[in-house]
C-alpha cells in the first residue's frame, strides 16, 4: 500500500511517493500511464498526450514512442527540453516533469524497445503519411502487412523513442488539511526535496 502523506508531510516520504508513482506510471491501467507531452514550436507550447513506455529509477529517465516523422521530433531537435504533466485522481497528486530529450533513432535502444512492440503496434509506425498531414480523404494511415521484410523494416525507420532524462520534478497533492507541494532535484547522486508554497 502507498505511504500516504498525513498532516504532517515529510520531504523524505515525498521523494519516496513520487519515485512509485512514476514507476507505476508505465504499468497498463494506471490513471499516470497517460501523461501529457509538453514541447515548445515557434514559442507556443505544444500538448499531447502519450504513452508512458517505461522508468529508469536508477538514471531517472523516462521511455515515451513516437514517429520520426511526428510535429513533436522536430520541436524537440530545435529545443531539445519538454516538460510532462501526470495527474493521479485517486491519491490527488500532481507531477510536473522537467527534462531533456534524446531522440533514439535506429540504435539500440529503438531496437529493444521495437521488439517488445506487438504486430498491430509495429503497423502504426509504417503509414505512408507523415502524421498531422493534410489528406485528400480520410484513410487509415498505417502499413497494412507489416509481417513482410520490407514494410518491417519501412516501419521501423519511423520509430523513435524518446529517452527523457529529467532533470526537475514538482510535486503537488491536493487535500483538505492544506495542499502538500514540494520541487525534487537530484543532488550528490540522489534526490533532495524543498518546500514549495502551494
Amino acid at each position: 500500500m502507498d505511504q500516504q502523506i498525513n498532516k504532517e508531510p515529510d520531504l523524505k516520504d515525498i521523494v519516496n511517493q513520487v519515485f512509485k508513482l512514476l514507476r507505476r506510471s508505465a504499468q497498463t491501467g494506471s490513471d499516470l500511464h497517460y501523461p501529457v507531452l509538453s514541447t515548445i514550436s515557434e514559442g507556443k507550447a505544444r500538448l499531447r498526450k502519450v504513452v508512458l513506455r517505461d522508468f529508469d529509477a536508477a538514471t531517472a529517465e523516462l521511455f515515451i514512442h513516437t514517429d520520426l516523422r511526428s510535429h513533436k521530433i522536430k520541436n524537440i531537435k530545435k529545443e531539445p527540453h519538454v516538460s510532462l504533466l501526470f495527474w493521479d485522481p485517486d491519491k490527488r497528486v500532481q507531477l510536473q516533469v522537467f527534462g531533456k530529450a534524446i531522440i533514439n533513432h535506429l540504435d539500440v535502444t529503438a531496437k529493444k524497445h521495437w521488439n517488445y512492440l506487438p504486430d498491430i503496434a509495429k503497423r502504426t509506425y509504417g503509414g505512408p503519411f507523415n502524421p498531422g498531414s493534410i489528406i485528400s480523404e480520410y484513410m487509415v494511415n498505417e502499413a497494412i502487412n507489416v509481417d513482410s521484410e520490407t514494410i518491417n523494416k519501412e516501419a521501423f525507420h519511423h520509430f523513435v523513442v524518446l529517452r527523457i532524462e529529467i532533470e526537475e520534478i514538482e510535486y503537488l497533492k491536493l487535500r483538505k488539511e492544506g495542499h502538500v507541494r514540494a520541487r525534487l532535484n537530484p543532488h550528490n547522486g540522489a534526490w533532495k526535496a524543498i518546500w514549495l508554497a502551494a
